[in-house]
């Protein structure tokens, strides 16, 4: 179950290096400058959007120390595994459920907090059942609550219903040791509470969203959906947990808090559902039964995962290739230094639209796989930016030559065009967006050179 656990995440690995991987790195800048500058009381409390600061001080980290893409992504796909190896100490069918589910593998290897998150909610149900039989002390509950908090809201609430039903003492305990580690997040928590800005997310629209899960997800997992309704009376607690999550994530959905047509919140629900799963099977045909829909859906998503490998191979030539052949002046100055006069070099722009959700994992990128994600590459500012502002297309220094990549065409291409001498623009997957068309034209002046789908500008600052 491990084995098959770890060969179905490690096949998402390469899918999931992608322009909203580039673009995810970017969320928790403010973390990774305050990291940068010794600033530890401000990594340890600032959050990112809504998220509390526990992955962003992580990635942070990597991003001081060790910025390879490559690591990222397996980093996630190592805590999605670990939580079906904490799960299935205690259940074999319930890792089953959780290692072959749609929803935690279309997760499984994203650059965000939600593996983490998912691994500390599958810590606090492990370490609850043992608890509860008294074969491990009550502290190591408490740390998984706290630590599923620090990760995500709705995390550290499912977490925290794993007390439901332990002995009263030993659930003053756990809750209050729990809250205590919590207390940190409090201020920062009341403030994005009260900020307008926190409820704009669109409104909940059932045919959409039910047909959106259905294409990402298929109808294989909703089989077990009676066999978790028979597992209610058996685990009580773990109902508790899933009900409970779910009211609130509908909740959250209800106040514009969290976007309907984004869904990592129901694997933040999946290990309390596979024990709750495993306990509704409670004879031989039912044990079969439970894992050959789990099979079944494993299946599933391992084909769509390996034809999308079969598309990452370089075939026909791109306008990327072209521009990497043809880059050679390196840029002049370290990766942290600050613009000035003295740094110079050749850079590549690449500008590729937005998918229509970028929520939906099916999507991989030939292009970017250009740049292999185990290079180093370090955050970079050829030019007075806002790192982390998502319209300047987060500059990474990739083999000696600086790499944005935007997802819309914004002023701050002119910034960049100014701050190198030679700039190779790339417009690709530009579908039918007059955007990345005539759009593009008019701003540069000129018709591009066109290289399979893509068109490519060769572009020169003003003052060269």
């Amino acid at each position: 179950m491990l084995c098959a656990a770890a060969a179905l995440r490690l096949v998402r690995v390469p899918n999931r290096w992608d322009e909203v991987a580039w673009l995810y790195s970017a969320y928790p800048a403010a973390t990774t400058d305050a990291v940068a500058q010794g600033d530890g009381a401000a990594a340890l409390t600032s959050f990112t959007g809504l998220h509390p600061p526990l992955w962003p001080l992580l990635h942070a980290l990597t991003e001081v120390w060790a910025p390879i893409p490559l690591l990222w992504l397996l980093g996630a796909a190592l805590a999605s595994w670990a939580a079906v190896a904490v799960i299935g100490r205690e259940s074999t069918l319930a890792g089953l459920v959780l290692a072959t589910s749609a929803v935690q593998l279309h997760y499984a290897a994203e650059v965000n907090q939600y593996p983490l998150a998912v691994a500390f909610v599958a810590c606090a149900w492990a370490s609850r059942a043992a608890v509860a039989r008294g074969a491990r002390h009550w502290g190591w509950l408490a740390a998984a609550i706290a630590a599923a908090g620090w990760s995500h809201a709705l995390a550290g609430l499912v977490a925290g219903l794993a007390v439901v039903g332990l002995p009263r003492a030993t659930l003053v305990r756990v809750v209050a040791t729990s809250a205590l580690a919590a207390l940190p997040l409090l201020i920062p928590a009341v403030q994005l509470a009260g900020d307008a800005g926190t409820y704009r997310q669109p409104p909940f629209e059932l045919a959409l969203v039910t047909a959106d899960w259905r294409a990402r997800f298929g109808l294989t997992g909703l089989a077990l959906l009676p066999f978790a309704a028979w597992g209610a009376r058996a685990a009580p607690a773990a109902a508790v947990g899933v009900v409970g999550g779910a009211a609130a994530w509908a909740g959250l959905v209800a106040a514009g808090v969290a976007a309907p047509h984004q869904f990592p919140y129901a694997a933040l629900l999946g290990p309390p559902f596979a024990l709750l799963v495993a306990a509704g099977a409670r004879t031989r045909p039912a044990v079969g039964g439970v894992a050959a829909i789990a099979v079944l859906g494993g299946l599933g998503t391992l084909r769509l995962d390996l034809a999308g490998l079969a598309d990452l191979p370089p075939s026909a030539p791109r306008a990327i290739d072209v521009a990497l052949a043809e880059m050679t002046a390196s840029y002049t100055c370290e990766a942290d230094t600050p613009p000035g006069p003295s740094c110079a070099g050749d850079a590549l722009y690449l500008l590729a639209p937005p998918g229509l959700n970028d929520d939906d994992k099916r999507r991989n990128s030939t292009v970017l796989w250009r740049l292999p994600p185990w290079q180093t590459m370090p955050r970079v500012r050829p030019h007075d930016m806002d790192w982390g502002a998502h319209r300047f297309g987060q500059p990474r220094l990739v083999g000696g030559h600086v790499v944005y990549l935007n997802d819309h065409l914004r002023p701050s291409l002119a910034q960049a065009i100014a701050a190198h001498p030679r700039l190779w623009l790339v417009v690709y997957e530009q579908g039918r967006r007059a955007e990345f068309t005539t759009a593009v034209q008019a701003l540069v002046g000129r018709a591009p050179e066109r290289v399979g789908p893509d068109h490519l500008y060769r572009l020169a600052a003003p003052s060269h």
